[in-house]
């Protein structure tokens, strides 16, 4: 393969390190996209489809129920449904110990996808996104506090008036991030699959917003009483319920990668330090 040829400068014929850079920026960033779609879109639904057809038969010829009920039951457990997608319900000694199994393989399962979805490297990415969004975010603020968006530099000259300022500016990044960026994330993400569920299943909008908003939130009452009643919804319903796991580690990611983040665990360990060494005197 022939080298890669690289943009020289006008009037010069050096390569620009600035084209550089973002021509390598962006391959660098090609492949661990790659990896987080490939894994939330195409692995984690048809590793969880193979475990809910495997179980779902066990459980299926224990009970003398259909596979498609088996399915059903044991992919609602998997996914977190708020409403099982099947009536059935265990009867017997064994399809019981085999539900319990289940069920603890299903939190084994939901911690191991937010586990590996806030570790994937592209995370690092989106966390660097939100910090360069919490700077200027921080610049606007500062100025209309202090009438400049330039932070003064660390120093023992630095006024305890300036050291609030900043501890403010930080908290303040933070909040709006958890309570702004956020919901308006899962509110659209919600209006998206839950217009698109409601097309498959003929409902209203509002009900499939109601739907998925509950799923995404983890809410114990849905706000709907409807539910998929076609095979098509249901698909639709749990490859929904499973990106819904992949975007709470996304959020639980990000979240925990933020600076303000680090601040805060390091005051925590400097209180327990400061605790210890009083208790043990």
């Amino acid at each position: 393969m022939p080298p890669r040829m690289m943009a020289p400068r006008i009037g010069t014929g050096e390569v620009d390190p600035e084209d550089e850079n973002d021509e390598d920026e962006k391959q660098g960033l090609f492949i661990p996209l790659l990896t987080f779609f490939g894994f939330v879109f195409v692995f984690i639904p048809i590793t969880v489809m193979i475990m809910g057809i495997v179980f779902g038969f066990i459980l299926a010829e224990v009970e003398g129920w259909s596979v498609k009920d088996g399915f059903y039951y044991i992919i609602s457990m998997l996914c977190g449904l708020p409403t099982p997608l099947t009536e059935v319900d265990p009867d017997t000694d064994e399809g019981k110990i085999v539900d319990i199994v289940v069920a603890l393989w299903a939190l084994a399962l939901a911690g191991t996808i937010i586990g590996v979805v806030g570790g994937l490297s592209v995370i690092n990415r989106l966390v660097d996104a939100a910090e360069s969004f919490g700077q200027r975010f921080k610049r606007a603020a500062r100025k209309a506090l202090t009438g400049s968006d330039e932070e003064a530099p660390a120093s023992a000259d630095q006024t305890e008036e300036e050291k609030k300022v900043s501890t403010t500016l930080n908290i303040l990044t933070f909040m709006v991030f958890i309570f702004v960026v956020i919901p308006i994330v899962i509110i659209v993400v919600a209006l998206l699959f839950g217009f698109i569920l409601a097309e498959v299943e003929g409902w209203s909008i509002k009900d499939g917003f109601y739907y998925i908003i509950s799923m995404l939130c983890g809410l114990p009452n849905p706000l709907t009483d409807v539910t998929p009643e076609n095979d098509e919804g249901k698909i639709v319903d749990i490859v929904i319920a499973l990106w819904a796991l992949s975007l709470a580690g996304t959020i639980i990611g990000i979240v925990g990668g933020m600076s303000v983040i680090n601040s805060l665990v390091d005051s925590a360990e400097a209180l327990g330090e400061r605790f210890g060494k009083k208790k043990s005197e």
